[in-house]
Parts: C-alpha cells; structure tokens; sequence
C-alpha cells in the first residue's frame, strides 16, 4: 500500500510539473536561509520557530521574509499533528508593484515511515490566509481572505553516519475563501544534501526548482539555492 501511494504521489506531482512549462524562466538564482528552533517540551508536545530570509536576483534584491512559530502533537510514533501562524513579508519585484504582507494560520499533519537507511515523510497543510491588498496612499491596509493547500513528500538516505540526501517535491493548491474554485499555485522540486551536526541539530544546502503561477496563463520558473539549519532543544523536566 505503501509503495502504491509513494508511486502516485510521485506520478501527480511530476504531472503539475509537466503541466506548467509554458513560463517565463528567470536563470538567475535566489537565495535563501533558514533556521528552525525546536524546543521538546515532554514526549508528546513540541514548539518552534522557523526564520525564512529570502533574497531575489543573486542576493541583489530582498523578496522575503518569513516568521513562523508552531506547536506539534505526537499522536502515535509515525504520526504528528500541528499548527502555527505564518507573518510574511513579500517585498516589491517584477510581479508585484509594491511589498506587501500576509498573516496566515495553518494546521497539518506530519505521516512518517523509515527503515534502515530511508524515511519518507507525507505532509498534509491546510492554510487560511490573509494577503494585503495594494495599498493607497492614504495607508488603509485592505486583506482579502482565501484558503491554501500544500501536500509534501520527502525521502531521505543516509550515505554515510553523519550525512545525508533527501529528495521533497511539494504541491501547493490555492482556493477561494469557501475552499472552492481550486487552481495549481505552484511546485517545489528540491534536492538536499546534509550533515547531522549534534543529536537533534542538522545543516542543509539544497538546490530548489520553484514553478510559480502568480496569475492566470502565467507561469514563472526560477533556481534556489537554500542554506537551513535546525535545531532541536529538551526541556528541563
């Protein structure tokens, strides 16, 4: 059952990738960081924060900034649920004329499987979100409400004790306010390679393949190169 889900998850997403080559491609690479600070508060429950600094263009122009603190609930050794709230700050680029901002609320489940030298990962997010609309000169900060959905599969390999690959591809669904009127967002493809520096901390450096569709009959497809590091901490109990 497990290789059957694997091999359609794999099948739908590489079919929206297919699907969005009529694009604008953009050769020139963003960059990105990200730090992900896990606290362990008992065997069940965990909190954190990711920090996402995004730059366009080679590091010549900002794009992003991102906050995002969560809590995560174990439910079974394999299975997690979570939820947490997103700030997002999206500066001014060829598609938009002006920054703007987003505060969104989501809430997921994290499905895991491994065995020896693998371990898939399944992720199911749903986003509720509030995006800013342009605003005027006289500074009333309008949001307009919708719905997103993002599905996540990851593998990883171990290819020594300390290091590893991991592959995600990631498809992100966007929906009007009633969770209707569904349309392809975007796609993720990425490739990581990392090193696990302590028990519960790790550094990645991953190659991203990003497709976008801003808007209708549009499509943009640009490289990311991304740094992260996570961390895990346990707390005094």
């Amino acid at each position: 059952m497990r290789r059957i889900f694997i091999k359609a998850t794999i099948t739908i997403l590489c079919f929206q990738s297919w699907n969005a080559l009529a694009q604008t491609n953009d050769p020139s690479p963003a960059i990105w960081f990200m730090t992900n600070l896990n606290v362990e508060v008992n065997n069940n429950w965990s909190v954190g924060n990711e920090l996402h600094f995004r730059r366009a263009n080679f590091l010549k122009n900002r794009d992003q900034l991102i906050l995002r603190p969560y809590a995560s609930y174990k439910l079974k050794e394999k299975m997690s649920i979570g939820s947490g709230y997103s700030f997002i700050k999206n500066h001014q680029n060829r598609v938009r004329s002006q920054g703007i901002k987003e505060h969104n609320i989501w809430e997921q489940i994290v499905l895991r499987e491994s065995d020896s030298k693998h371990k898939f990962s399944f992720r199911f997010r749903l986003e509720h979100r509030f995006e800013e609309k342009s605003t005027t000169i006289s500074e009333n900060h309008n949001f307009k409400f919708s719905n997103r959905f993002r599905y996540q599969f990851g593998l990883q390999q171990k290819i020594s004790r300390k290091a590893y690959v991991r592959f995600m591809e990631e498809l992100w669904i966007r929906m009007n306010s009633g969770f209707g009127h569904s349309d392809f967002d975007r796609n993720w493809l990425s490739l990581a390679v990392g090193h696990e520096i302590n028990r519960q901390g790790k550094i990645e450096m991953t190659l991203l393949q990003v497709i976008n569709h801003p808007e209708e009959n549009h499509y943009e497809r640009h490289p990311v190169l991304q740094l992260s590091l996570t961390q895990g901490l346990l707390s005094k109990k």
